[in-house]
């Protein structure tokens, strides 16, 4: 979901900060990062695979 064109969707979920990158595993919230720093954002991912 573009965050920037939907101010309501990112009012719900609570975003504050952009970019914001969220993982989910069947349907359930696993983690959150507000970082555009790649590391930050390929940890996140690695959060998939455990």
């Amino acid at each position: 979901m573009n965050a920037e064109t939907s101010p309501e969707a990112r009012k719900l979920a609570g975003v504050t900060n952009l970019p914001f990158f969220a993982v989910f595993r069947s349907g359930k919230l696993v983690d959150t990062v507000a970082a555009s720093k790649e590391e930050a954002v390929r940890d996140l991912i690695n959060k998939l695979t455990v």
